[in-house]
């Protein structure tokens, strides 16, 4: 089969969603099938050039990088040119994103040229995406653009219960299907844990609720002196200084490390040393990070509205709490406080990704997906 992704950003600063895509790729050129990823040039805050159509192949997936005009809604006129000309040369088509010019004008291609299609909304259709940043546009646009391209899609992937459950109060006619994100599984690393490291990974984002996590670790620092908070992720600068600022304000400056944006090896050693994992996001489709915690053999603090939070308390790899400081803080004393627990935490964490999170069960359920849509 001849698989085309789409996506408008591959670059690791844009965190998730494009690592996953590359995951899912590469997944299924080992699996046997040809699959390119179609996408912009878009670095993140920058761009990385390259010339209209240009190809590159790694691990055995083809990348066509297309120079993008705005970086708002990322349009790339030559994107829309490519595949409006050599979509039909393709079997099915995984859009991942909505309210893009590349998941728009993919879309209508595939219409236009018959090619069953599947969307991964990335979480936009849950209740914080859309009411936060440009909502009016975006109620217009989910109306007038989105509901289209749900409605003609053979299927929408979900990576999680929540997400689907989330996506279904719109009230548009769609198929929705769960298939989890991939979550490779942690190298191992002869590295001691260190008792009173908490990690927080991600991208500083406001969603990742940092303004609970701050003043949660203020408590737990004043009746834990020893308890420091590593935080790895990069993100807009004005929200990092004014979250260093809080810190200090809180009096905990000195008990923070603040890395930026952590990759390979590094982050790797990162879980292997980290006694706990925080992420207090107000809204995850899924939780990339928490899963690779998961992996690593790290016990898990996250809110009830990281989309993965059931399954977490279903294995019992860790504890889930509503999106309030005092919760988190003493969530965060007890997985400190408490060896035993953690050490299940951390064993049924192992486990759950093993037998749910796999890439190659992962793999799996996309191929039978894409040979039912375009049989």
């Amino acid at each position: 089969m001849r698989i085309l992704h789409v996506i408008p950003s591959i670059s690791p600063a844009r965190g998730g969603p494009s690592t996953v895509v590359r995951q899912l790729a590469e997944g299924q050129a080992r699996a046997g099938l040809d699959v390119t990823v179609a996408t912009t040039d878009d670095d993140g805050p920058g761009r990385r050039w390259q010339p209209a159509g240009e190809t590159e192949q790694r691990d055995g997936v083809v990348y066509r990088i297309f120079p993008r005009q705005s970086s708002f809604y990322s349009i790339s006129l030559p994107l829309a040119r490519w595949l409006h000309r050599g979509l039909r040369c393709f079997d099915a088509l995984h859009i991942h994103s909505l309210f893009s010019f590349p998941a728009a004008a993919a879309a209508r291609a595939a219409i236009r040229n018959r090619v069953p299609f599947v969307v991964r909304p990335l979480g936009t259709l849950n209740a914080w995406g859309l009411g936060n940043r440009r909502p009016l546009l975006k109620r217009l646009s989910l109306r007038f653009v989105e509901a289209p391209i749900l409605e003609g899609a053979r299927a929408v992937h979900f990576t999680s219960d929540q997400e689907r459950e989330e996506a279904a109060s719109l009230a548009i006619d769609h198929r929705p299907v769960v298939i989890p994100n991939p979550v490779e599984p942690a190298a191992a690393e002869d590295i001691e844990r260190d008792p009173h490291m908490v990690l927080f990974l991600g991208r500083i984002h406001r969603v990742k609720g940092l303004d609970l996590l701050l003043p949660a670790m203020a408590e737990v620092i004043r009746q834990r002196p020893s308890t420091r908070l590593v935080i790895a992720g990069g993100g807009d600068s004005q929200l990092i200084a004014d979250l260093r600022a809080s810190a200090c304000h809180l009096g905990i400056g000195a008990n923070i490390e603040w890395l930026g944006a952590v990759t390979g090896s590094a982050k790797t050693r990162l879980f292997a040393k980290a006694r706990l994992f925080v992420l207090p996001s107000y809204s995850e489709n899924f939780g990339i990070a928490a899963g690779e915690a998961l992996s690593a053999g790290v016990p898990l603090v996250v809110s009830d509205r990281v989309a993965i939070h059931r399954e977490v308390t279903r294995a019992g790899a860790g504890l889930v709490v509503p999106c309030e400081a005092t919760a988190l803080t003493h969530a965060i004393h007890r997985m400190l406080g408490d060896e035993d627990l953690a050490r299940r935490c951390a064993e049924a964490g192992r486990k759950l990704v093993a037998e749910r999170y796999s890439t190659a069960a992962v793999t799996s359920e996309l191929i039978r997906l894409y040979q039912e849509i375009s049989a």
